[in-house]
């Protein structure tokens, strides 16, 4: 494990998982924010992929993480784990929170939600990447990118 009391970065096991793989721990502090998405995207750099939409989809993740699921509780942990596969890509996001139902996240696009605050970040993650999946009662998402 590489760790700086900040970031905690746990080594892929090969014997386990026939994927590069890379997990890692942060806590739901908003300073990490950038540590986090540029350690991700780093690891990234090798695919083929948007790095500018992976790097928007993995913030909204982070961000809704950290500030919604564990309401930046600092004795709680947001885990990772970045699977670089032959034709994709999968991040998936967990918090320690309760979860939430995303079918009641409304549509930011009408007129009558433009002046609402919540919900653009689910729905640029489903613009920007193939598929956004929920789980764990939604306190997990996986972010999925074709290449």
């Amino acid at each position: 494990m590489l760790t700086n009391d900040r970031v905690a970065v746990l080594e892929p096991d090969s014997a386990v998982d026939r994927c590069d793989t890379m997990w890692l721990e942060v806590p739901p502090r908003k300073e990490l924010l950038n540590e986090t998405i540029q350690c991700v995207v780093s690891y990234l750099s090798e695919t083929k992929l948007n790095m500018w939409f992976m790097r928007l989809a993995i913030e909204e993740a982070l961000i809704n993480a950290m500030e919604h699921g564990n309401k930046f509780d600092h004795s709680k942990t947001v885990y990772l784990k970045v699977e670089r596969r032959n034709k994709s890509c999968r991040i998936t996001v967990r918090d320690q929170g309760e979860g939430f139902d995303c079918n009641m996240v409304q549509d930011p696009l009408p007129e009558e939600h433009f002046d609402k605050r919540r919900g653009r970040g689910i729905f640029l993650m489903r613009k920007v990447m193939d598929e956004v999946i929920y789980s764990r009662n939604g306190s997990e998402v996986s972010l999925v990118k074709n290449l």
